[in-house]
């Protein structure tokens, strides 16, 4: 009797050790398939790739503007690899994006569709003062074309904030209502060094691109 408590007893280490290996290294808090990350630029990649010889500046999306438009490309500074950001977009588009999404993705923007929602913003009173400028772009994720609609503050970040708080968040939701879920992207265009600089690249659910830098 008593060996088979012995037994019984040592069974039971085994297996609460073996539980205890499993837990440590993760395996049951691990997915069957991850989902891979939204791209996000933040402070801390910044710092480590600020002293490595990388193409840390440059532009994100390489969008087509048309010729008459008054801002241009938009574009980096910040120490984070174009690379490396392009192939986390086009991964998060491949496999988070549905079929649907991407065909609304790769589906032009009615003239009539960004000229209504330029009058949007002209017309409400809540946004007007942020001074938007909305045009269709088209750029390439993961080989394929995407239409986009531009959405341009002739401020900085901070400046447009004193003009309205959270005016990200407004804009884009105001271009979400008017659009529906094509592509939207929030720049803002710096009048001191003539420079674009984007801070989201959205539809209404899975964000493609996010500068967190920009609240900073």
């Amino acid at each position: 009797m008593k060996t088979k408590k012995q037994s019984l007893g040592l069974i039971l280490v085994i297996l609460a050790l073996i539980a205890i290996i499993y837990l440590v290294s993760g395996y049951f808090l691990k997915p069957k398939n991850e989902v891979p990350d939204s791209p996000t630029v933040t402070d801390e990649q910044m710092q480590e790739t600020s002293n490595q010889a990388t193409d840390t500046k440059g532009q994100p999306f390489q969008e087509k503007i048309d010729a008459n438009s008054p801002y241009p490309v938009a574009s980096l500074d910040a120490g984070i690899s174009i690379s490396e950001l392009r192939k986390a977009m086009d991964q998060y588009y491949q496999e988070v994006y549905t079929e649907e999404e991407k065909k609304m993705s790769q589906t032009k923007i009615d003239r009539q569709d960004i000229k209504r929602l330029q009058d949007s913003f002209k017309n409400n009173d809540s946004l007007k003062a942020l001074k938007a400028n909305v045009e269709s772009v088209e750029m390439q994720v993961a080989g394929e074309t995407v239409y986009v609609a531009r959405i341009v503050l002739p401020f900085t970040y901070q400046e447009a904030e004193k003009i309205k708080a959270n005016n990200d968040i407004l804009v884009l939701n105001e271009a979400l209502a008017q659009l529906g879920n094509h592509l939207i992207m929030i720049a803002y265009y710096d009048q001191s060094n003539k420079t674009l600089t984007p801070m989201h690249l959205t539809n209404s659910l899975n964000p493609l691109f996010y500068n967190e830098t920009m609240k900073n």
